[in-house]
């Protein structure tokens, strides 16, 4: 597949990635709420664990979304500077959408330290 492609079928995605992230985030917030009420369970090393790799991985979205913004932005120049402007009109390609999540609490990584 070409980059484009891929590009396009990513900025379709998009829409639905947000409420996603969202809703995986509400619930992990239930999860660490329903774990304060439990000590043994904070000091288990299972859950510490999994606090660190909940940890890594929130990194790993983090690093995720400053590349797909960097290839939106690269594909934005490309659509909109001569000459490749008039290529991206002629194959239909627009410009990106950058990926945002405009609730100031969803912004914020999970808190996993008890």
């Amino acid at each position: 597949m070409s980059q484009g492609l891929l590009m396009g079928v990513a900025l379709a995605a998009l829409s639905q990635r947000a409420p996603a992230e969202s809703q995986l985030a509400s619930s992990l917030g239930q999860v660490l709420a329903l774990a304060e009420g439990y000590p043994q369970l904070q000091a288990d090393r299972l859950f510490i664990d999994l606090q660190v790799n909940l940890r890594d991985c929130e990194e790993h979205l983090q690093m995720a979304r400053r590349y797909y913004n960097g290839a939106v932005r690269e594909l934005n120049v490309l659509v909109e500077s001569v000459p490749s402007n008039l290529l991206a009109r002629l194959f239909g390609f627009a410009a990106g959408e950058y990926f945002s999540v405009n609730d100031h609490a969803e912004r914020q990584a999970p808190n996993t330290e008890f």
